[in-house]
């Protein structure tokens, strides 16, 4: 009996153990369940992999999605749409992934340390570390590349990253050694009008490239003739490790491709997103508009004390603009006479003169890529021997020793993209077919303009020779007045020795007051030009001269009942001069003396008949700006607000066949006053 009642005794005891054992480990493993799924939902794990609230519900078991569109870059089916699987599946297989994903490992270890306990040791990860040995990477800096309106994808600037390691030779050698990352789309050499639509559209996919930022340098710097700022990121070396263990597993077998877009996916967005991942308390770019424009970006961090101005390296153009500025005009003859004849360049021994040849030819030689021809490569050859015969007498300019122009930085005290202004006017028109001689009246006008950069804009902070708007709208109180879907202008100053175009291409639609012009108040217009541009030493006074086509689609509502609705398309000869100056001189500061922050554009703009064209017109614009709060505040997010007093005169011909009395002549004044705010 007393045997029975011990076995009893010790089942009991082993049902007890098992089942408490059981118990705690049930809770155990639902603790750990809960602590994964919140860690899962912090905005770190997100920017880590690249999710974003989904626009549509694509699974029962989350809202959000990836915008990284290979499957390699996941460890659980499930992780392009669940955080939370993605988070699990990682840490039940951390062992096997730290060398294919360091950079989550190192960021999962901290949060779970007692379920990864392995030490990452890259020792057994060697591909891993020889990439990292060779990228070196002990900072970063942001390197922003000026508008280039050549390619529609760089119409706002260029961002990407350089890192800087263990110096090697000179301080300029060692920086163009360094690697550099950019986000760029994977395009298939298509024709420009395909291009656009696909990055407007989204059609291609965007990725990661590093490179060494020579590659970069050359192509951006001297083939595209670029400036290039760089501003230093406030990292940590553990930080900087992390990005270079990030930046691995988005580029290692290209995993990390996601859509690209010139508005929204850019190569700015994604360098936001990337240093988010590093970063996740930074935000970055939550306060910037839809439209991201790499300059937003950079004020952004900026305000945030992120970045800070550290360089410059101006365009081999400038350069050659620069140097040319200094030169005697004996120094400019010969310099233009010894470009092409081996025996006038071997004699020359002026430093200036031969230091802008050498600019010269660095432009020629990476506009083929290298490939000069066998005389073309004989003088650029022959330039540098003659320059080096000279020792290191310097030129007289304001450059130092690592090619940097010395002074300040200041793109990113460059205008807000965006801005609205309101202004009152006071208008005159007559018509020589109207049964008064002349209407009087004053008007409320509004307009607003989502980007980047207007003509009347001030200089400072941007490219003086390129001016790009889109999305802007006129109106006054009745009705609207204009809607500018883009509107380009490239004014690249003339240079005999690099001859470039100046050219323009607008679209737009026009809504005129009947009482200015009754026979073309409703138009859709399309025009374009080419010509050339020359700018002063100080770069601070432009003058432009374009000539081309307008064509028009037009509706007209006429004034007279007697006047029948039509409409009617053509394209007429236009001429247009500009003259812009500025007190700020380009992106430079006028440091001494009083400063007034102003600015003053004239443009007069001719169209001439042309076959079966109605209409000739002519139209001068002035406009004279004033900046009261410009430098109020340098380094914060603010509003300058720039007070314009314009004069607008319009003398316009024009003949109808559907008008009763035919032949009409209108001429139109304005003159308004108002206010501009940029945000």
């Amino acid at each position: 009996m007393f045997k029975v009642k011990f076995i009893f005794f010790l089942l009991y005891i082993t049902i007890t153990v098992i089942i408490i054992t059981t118990t705690t480990t049930t809770r155990a493993d639902v603790a750990v369940t809960v602590v994964v799924t919140k860690e899962a939902r912090m905005p770190a794990w997100h920017n880590l992999l690249y999710y974003k609230k989904s626009s549509r519900i694509l699974s029962k078991k989350s809202l959000y999605q990836s915008l990284v569109q290979d499957s390699k870059f996941f460890v659980s089916p499930e992780g392009p749409y669940s955080p939370e699987a993605e988070m699990q599946a990682f840490i039940d297989n951390a062992q096997k992934l730290y060398c294919i994903f360091p950079a989550r490992y190192l960021y999962l270890k901290q949060r779970f340390p007692t379920l990864i306990t392995k030490e990452l040791d890259l020792d057994h990860c060697p591909e891993l570390k020889e990439w990292v040995e060779n990228i070196d990477a002990r900072e970063v800096y942001l390197i922003y590349a000026s508008a280039y309106a050549n390619n529609p994808a760089s119409m706002f600037g260029h961002t990407l990253l350089r890192f800087s390691g263990r110096n090697r030779g000179s301080r300029n050698s060692a920086e163009i050694t360094n690697y550099s990352v950019a986000f760029l789309a994977a395009t298939q050499n298509d024709d420009p009008f395909t291009y656009t639509y696909k990055g407007i559209a989204g059609g291609y996919l965007g990725y990661f490239s590093i490179l060494p930022f020579y590659e970069n340098l050359s192509l951006y710097n001297n083939a595209e003739g670029r400036d290039l700022y760089e501003f230093k990121i406030h990292l940590t070396a553990k930080e900087v490790r992390f990005l270079v263990f990030h930046l691995w597993e988005l580029i290692h077998q290209n995993k990390g491709s996601m859509p690209y877009y010139f508005f929204t996916g850019n190569c700015a967005s994604f360098l936001t997103k990337l240093l988010n991942a590093v970063r996740p308390e930074w935000k970055l770019g939550e306060t910037t508009s839809t439209f991201v424009i790499p300059i937003e970006t950079i004020k952004e961090m900026i305000n945030k004390d992120i970045i800070h101005p550290t360089g410059y390296r101006p365009s081999v153009r400038r350069k050659i603009n620069h140097l040319l500025s200094q030169m005697t005009p004996e120094e400019r003859k010969i310099y233009a006479d010894g470009l092409h004849n081996f025996q006038q360049m071997s004699q020359i021994k002026t430093p200036l003169v031969l230091d802008a040849m050498n600019e010269y030819w660095n432009f020629q030689f990476y506009k083929v890529n290298g490939n000069l021809n066998e005389q073309d490569n004989n003088l650029r050859e022959l330039s540098l021997l003659q320059r080096a015969t000279l020792g290191t007498a310097p030129a007289p300019r304001s450059q130092n020793t690592d090619g940097k122009t010395d002074g300040k930085v200041e793109v990113h005290l460059g205008h807000f993209p965006k801005r609205i202004g309101i202004a009152i006017s006071s208008n005159s028109n007559s018509n020589s077919n109207s049964n008064s001689n002349s209407n009087s009246d004053s008007r409320w006008n509004f307009s607003l303009g989502l980007g980047n950069h207007h003509l009347d804009d001030p200089f400072i902070g941007y490219d003086p020779y390129s001016f790009i708007s889109y999305l802007t709208l006129e109106s006054d109180l009745h009705h609207l007045k204009k809607l500018g879907i883009i509107d380009i202008h490239s004014l690249s100053p003339f240079i005999l020795s690099l001859p470039t175009a100046s050219w323009q291409v607008a679209l737009s639609y026009n809504h005129y007051h009947p009482n200015e012009l009754p026979e073309l108040n409703r138009r859709l217009q399309l025009k374009g030009g080419v010509g050339f541009s020359m700018v002063n030493n100080q770069e601070n006074l432009l003058v432009y001269s374009l000539v081309g086509l307008t064509a028009y689609s037009t509706f007209v509502v006429p004034v007279n009942k007697k006047n029948k609705h039509h409409s009617f398309a053509y394209a007429v000869p236009r001429a247009e001069i500009g003259f812009k100056w500025s007190s700020e001189g380009g992106n430079k500061m006028g440091s001494k003396g009083i400063f007034i922050p102003c600015s003053l554009y004239i443009m007069q703009e001719i169209y001439f008949p042309f076959i079966n064209n109605p209409i000739a017109r002519a139209q001068t614009t002035i406009s004279l700006n004033y900046y009261p709060r410009y430098y109020q505040q340098r380094w914060g997010r603010f509003f300058f607000e720039g007070e314009r007093i314009s004069y607008h005169f319009y003398d316009g011909h024009s003949r109808d066949d559907n008008y009763v009395g035919s032949a009409r002549q209108s001429t139109a004044y304005q003159l308004s006053l108002g206010h501009i705010f940029y945000f």
